[in-house]
């Protein structure tokens, strides 16, 4: 194919781009409502997320102080197996 056929295109609009995206400036009042509320949602959800762990790391903390107290103390050395499940 010859260099002309292949640029023959940018010869009719020369500096400028033709692309089919929209820009963010032309989005409407709808589609910016919609990500603005999926940002709201994955922002929500996340925090009830860490909200969630939280009260279960103190439960498993309330465990732990509980066998303390009654002397069965959890205190082992880490293996080569815990490392290797620690790290997945």
């Amino acid at each position: 194919m010859s260099p002309e056929r292949t640029t023959d295109s940018t010869r009719r609009f020369p500096g400028r781009v033709l692309s089919s995206s929209t820009p963010a400036g032309v989005l409407s009042r709808r589609d910016r409502l919609l990500i603005l509320g999926c940002i709201v949602l994955s922002t929500l959800l996340a925090w009830a997320y860490l909200l969630h762990l939280d009260r279960q790391m103190s439960a498993d903390m309330e465990h732990d102080k509980m066998m303390a107290a009654m002397g069965m103390h959890m205190n082992m050395l880490w293996r080569p197996a815990d490392f290797f499940f620690y790290a997945n």
